[in-house]
């Protein structure tokens, strides 16, 4: 047998001349018919040389050897030489895949024989999952991250086999990153008074499933105006401020994965601010013969702590 990249191979070692063993030093050698193999020599120790890059395969060589003292004393025999095919598995660089799934090429940097290695010529298998529960090889030689994979980094071994000879194989490491997926969706419009609350996660989802406060960190990247605008990181709420001005404002929002700064995205939600009301007492002044008496008991007017110009409003008492 000869690597592909070359070699030599003894066959004086089961000759004889006279009865005893031929050597370089009483016979020569010479190749009667190389059986395809070309570029096949005999080098000064009565060797065949394979060269490198030789076409794998088997290979049946007739060569000669002569006396040295009488070159009409000769005879021949077969050497039968197989060439292996050389396969180079390569340590693969780390491959980001989201949480819901992917492939990874793994084949892209290996070789057979030293051309490209591919999926017609190699057979591609998994000698450790690093833990990576489901993953598979497909036909075109990828890796195959399931969906739902729990985030983290894997390592992964696996293994490429040449597929004319099953026994010439090699293994190399791929590292998988699984990240979270995020979406943040855009809010329906909301409408609040000062001081008022907006919910901003309700149609948001982390790994496919509803985002809770615990799950994110929400930041403002742009409040659209609505100063002092802050979020609630207990409720994962936007809070507006008592004092703000009322309008419409357009706000964006950020929820990035808790201990990750990567895995983000950005939604909007429109607030319309109200104003404020203001708080009424309940109670009423209502006179009666010139006599203003307090009435708690009938139903109180909402003009009563509200004005026009400099004049409060009241209820004045209807003679009959």
């Amino acid at each position: 047998m000869c690597l592909q990249t070359g070699g030599t191979v003894s066959i004086l070692t089961n000759d004889t001349l006279n009865g005893t063993p031929a050597t370089p030093s009483n016979v020569t050698v010479s190749i009667d018919n190389n059986g395809g193999l070309t570029g096949l020599t005999v080098d000064s120790t009565g060797k065949l040389v394979v060269p490198n890059n030789t076409t794998p395969g088997t290979y049946t060589i007739t060569y000669k050897i002569c006396d040295k003292a009488d070159a009409n004393v000769c005879d021949t025999a077969t050497a039968k030489i197989k060439v292996p095919s050389v396969i180079d598995a390569v340590d693969d660089t780390e491959v980001s895949v989201p949480q819901t799934g992917g492939t990874v090429s793994i084949l892209t940097n290996d070789t057979l024989n030293g051309t490209p290695a591919t999926p017609k010529q190699c057979n591609g298998s998994i000698d450790n999952n690093g833990g990576l529960t489901g993953l598979t090889v497909d036909s075109t030689g990828k890796l195959v991250v399931p969906n739902n994979t729990t985030p983290g980094t894997y390592t992964i071994t696996y293994k490429i086999c040449d597929k004319a000879d099953a026994n010439v194989c090699d293994t190399a490491t791929a590292k998988i990153k699984v990240t979270p997926t995020i979406k943040a969706n855009d809010d329906p419009d909301t409408t609040v008074g000062g001081g008022g609350i907006v919910d901003i996660l309700s149609n948001d989802r982390l790994n496919g499933n509803p985002v809770t406060p615990t799950d994110v960190a929400i930041t403002i990247p742009n409040d659209g105006g609505l100063t002092g605008l802050t979020v609630d990181n207990t409720t994962g709420k936007l809070k507006v401020p008592t004092n703000a001005t009322p309008g419409t404002y357009e706000v964006t929002y950020k929820i990035c994965a808790v201990g990750g700064t990567t895995t983000c995205d950005t939604a909007k939600v429109k607030i319309t601010v109200t104003g404020t009301p203001n708080n009424d007492t309940g109670e009423m002044m209502m006179g009666f013969g010139g006599r203003n008496t307090r009435a708690t008991s009938l139903t109180p007017s909402v003009l009563d702590n509200d004005q026009i110009g400099t004049r409060i409003g009241s209820l004045q008492p209807q003679m009959f």
